[in-house]
């Protein structure tokens, strides 16, 4: 009887050891993808120039790998007959694409490479030849600031030739996307606090970035110009999806959550972290 007993109680043991194994853990300790310690990307080489290529025509990177888009801009680049820089740099450059912000990071040591990839129209991929626009991105021993009343529309040479700042150096100059706001980006620590444009006298202040909300489809990180979803509108004040001009709808917002038209002034998420 004993000898039964023993046995039973092993047996009932392992299937209880068997049941727990294959049972799902509770839903309150289950990692959500956000939550996972995902291994983070390398950085790319600190005193490189980073390129950032932004796709237009609804062109989702996602869609895309790194080596189909990096055989594109290296044969592009390869059949460059300007001989304005050294392409046996070519294979020391790195490519990143963003899928979050759908952008492509090109970062490379060879400064006249990465001003020829600044005038880079267009990207062909697959039966396609997408519209893009290519700028460089700041280095890290810089500031921004931003101007206001700047024509919209100004290039960002034309911003360069008639801007002036005395005692600084002024590394880049666009307008922000298609509004009065030209941001100005310099070398070194320290912002001034007026520059001359057109000979004009004009304040500046420290640019303060915003996290990006796109306003199609309401998600985090990209901007609207560039959405891979620009068929899949959502309501700006509620994110109701396709709505109708007369749908019920109350103001919430993506960021914080609040009772808010999205990313609005009262938003205390919608500045990036410094």
């Amino acid at each position: 009887m004993e000898i039964h007993s023993r046995s039973r109680r092993r047996k009932l043991a392992k299937e209880h050891q068997l049941a727990s194994i294959s049972a799902p853990p509770p839903q309150a300790t289950m990692p959500s993808t956000n939550q996972r310690n995902l291994p983070k990307l390398q950085p790319l080489l600190r005193n490189d120039f980073k390129v950032i290529i932004r796709p237009r025509d609804s062109l989702d990177l996602n869609y895309w790998t790194t080596v189909q888009v990096g055989t594109i801009l290296r044969s592009r680049l390869e059949a460059d007959t300007s001989n304005s820089f050294d392409k046996t740099v070519l294979r020391h450059n790195k490519l990143r694409i963003d899928s979050k912000q759908n952008i492509i990071i090109y970062s490379t040591p060879d400064l006249n490479l990465a001003n020829k990839l600044t005038k880079l129209r267009t990207l062909p991929l697959g039966a396609t030849d997408y519209a893009v626009t290519a700028y460089t991105a700041a280095p890290d021993e810089s500031v921004k600031e931003i101007v206001l009343a700047i024509p919209a529309g100004t290039t960002p040479d034309d911003t360069l030739d008639n801007l002036e700042v005395p005692g600084h150096e002024i590394l880049y100059a666009r307008m922000l996307g298609q509004t009065y706001t030209a941001v100005n980006t310099f070398a070194g620590k320290r912002l001034p606090f007026f520059v001359y444009y057109m000979n004009g006298e004009m304040r500046c202040t420290p640019y303060r970035p915003t996290r990006h909300v796109c306003r199609i489809c309401l998600q985090e990180r990209h901007r609207t110009d560039v959405c891979p979803t620009p068929d899949t509108a959502k309501c700006q004040t509620c994110g109701t999806a396709s709505p109708d001009t007369a749908h019920p709808f109350a103001p919430k917002c993506v960021l914080c959550q609040g009772e808010d038209p999205t990313a609005a002034r009262e938003c205390p998420l919608r500045l990036k972290r410094p």
